[in-house]
Formats: structure tokens, sequence, C-alpha cells
């Protein structure tokens, strides 16, 4: 949402520009910034779309509810990620222990 006003702000500033180079060069950087910004979101989206469970040696000993704890109070997605992982590895765990055939 932040970055949504960031690139407002910038266009209501090339729209108030009346030097037609000036305004035709902040547009192409605007363009540029905006197409970053995209294959970050869409990256973002792969690596959401595409998540297993995964032990991670980081998070090892912690249990369900201090992981839980830990991804609801971070910040950084890439982490958030790595500890939804060890979640649903533990999870998984968890759940073969208990229904697994003997």
């Amino acid at each position: 949402m932040e970055q949504i006003n960031k690139f407002n702000l910038k266009i209501d500033e090339i729209e108030k520009l009346n030097d037609l180079d000036k305004k035709s060069q902040s547009v192409k950087e605007v363009k540029d910034e905006l197409k970053l910004e995209q294959e970050k979101v869409e990256d973002m989206i792969e690596k959401i779309s595409n998540i297993k469970p995964k032990k991670s040696k980081k998070y090892k000993g912690i249990n369900l509810e201090k992981l839980s704890k830990m991804f609801e109070e971070e910040e950084e997605l890439e982490e958030k990620l790595k500890i939804f992982q060890q979640i649903s590895y533990l999870i998984n765990l968890t759940k073969n222990q208990l229904f697994e055939e003997s």
C-alpha cells in the first residue's frame, strides 16, 4: 500500500511538470520502477504459491506454539515463509506419527 501511495505522489509531481522532456523522462523512470515492483510482486506470489513443508535447522527444537508466535511477529516475508515451512513440516510430522499405520 505504501508503494502505491509513493507512485501516486510521483505521478502527481509528473503532472505538474511543464517541460515535456522532463515529463517524458520522469514517466519512463516511473514506468521502470513499476515494472520492477511488478516483478517483485510476481516473485512473492510464486514463492507463496509453491511453498512446501520443509525442515529448517534454524528452527530445530522450537515448538508449534512458539513458531506460531514468531510467525505473527515477523515482518519480513522471506523469514515468515521459512517459519511457515517449518510449521507445516511439524504438522505433517505430527500427523504422520498419529495416523501412521502399524
